[in-house]
């Protein structure tokens, strides 16, 4: 858990941050006559914010609770209730085997939705003690869509949960993906993610691509989105390229 100090301060720029999202985010429903999002994250609990220190840097990763819940809890606990709906190439069995134990009273339509659209976490950083103004939000997901190598199968677009379609833990997978690239738990994904970010965050272009050392040395390709309106980034993809064998930072 991070100070009280380090809290007020993140807290206090992320309550602009988040209100600029939510208002760009109902501009665009309006556009597409869509609902509206009647609520969004304003502040985060302490009890949910942790940090990294790297050298003279430290992340801080501010997560509402149902991020938290799921990526710490539920979809761990869904892989061991459901082993045979991960790793099958389809987000609706990942959705399904989620949906079986998150133990909330709703359809699994509306469970989908909330894990869409209000489950997120947004990283930022201070580098000798200033904080940069740079922020990377992750959500579980941005979007669904039909499977380009089988349309009758959905994919995961952005978030943490297209990044774990690469990972695995124990020999198992984490995600709709087949790749086995293990990892400690999910906790290191964020890590990955939040050391390439610190290449990519001053970054404006649409597009940022980096390469980054997991600890046992095989390089990772990271590629992150800047959306312009929200002043924001967001996470397209972490994976392994395993004809890729540069360790350096690259951008």
């Amino acid at each position: 858990m991070i100070s009280y100090e380090k809290y007020n301060k993140i807290d206090l720029y992320l309550k602009k941050v988040t209100r600029n999202v939510w208002e760009c985010e109902n501009d665009i429903r309006r556009e597409k006559n869509l609902p509206t999002l009647e609520l969004y994250q304003e502040g985060f609990s302490i009890e949910d914010c942790f940090n990294y220190e790297m050298g003279h840097t430290i992340f801080f990763f501010a997560c509402n609770y149902s991020f938290l819940k799921v990526v710490g809890e539920k979809l761990l606990a869904a892989r061991k209730h459901s082993p045979e709906l991960f790793g099958t190439d389809d987000a609706q069995d990942i959705l399904e085997a989620l949906y079986e134990v998150c133990g909330r009273n709703c359809t699994i339509d509306e469970y989908v939705d909330y894990l869409q659209q209000y489950a997120c976490c947004y990283l930022l950083y201070e580098t000798e003690g200033v904080l940069s103004p740079n922020v990377l939000r992750i959500d579980l997901f941005r979007l669904l869509r039909p499977n380009k190598d089988n349309p009758k199968y959905l994919e995961f677009i952005g978030g943490i949960f297209h990044v774990l379609d690469h990972f695995s833990i124990d020999g198992k997978n984490l995600a709709t993906g087949k790749d086995i690239n293990d990892v400690s738990d999910i906790d290191e994904v964020l890590i990955y993610i939040a050391k390439a970010f610190l290449v990519c965050g001053g970054i404006k272009d649409k597009e940022c691509k980096v390469t980054i050392q997991m600890k046992n040395g095989k390089p990772l390709n990271c590629v992150f989105f800047w959306d312009e309106k929200k002043e924001i980034h967001y996470i397209t993809t972490l994976h392994r390229d395993k004809d890729n064998s540069n360790a350096a930072f690259t951008t």
